[in-house]
């Protein structure tokens, strides 16, 4: 798993889009348009002084917007 992590590296901001895209992927139809969804993503730095954070809170309506193909 490190391996593959290294070969693709993401900023936490990506993680939170990919995450969100997989998500939209599988419950598009199956939500309603009114539903929060809220995704987060901490990478716990062991080199740095901080922590990287990144959070996106939308409705599946959002998700439509941003998604839809």
């Amino acid at each position: 798993m490190v391996i593959k992590a290294h070969k693709n590296p993401l900023f936490v901001e990506d993680s939170v889009r990919r995450m969100l895209n997989n998500f939209y992927d599988k419950y598009n139809g199956k939500l309603n348009d009114n539903a929060v969804i809220t995704s987060r993503i901490e990478s716990f730095e062991s080199i740095h002084p901080h922590n990287a954070f990144a959070e996106s809170i939308a409705t599946f309506s959002d998700l439509r917007g941003w998604f839809e193909k």
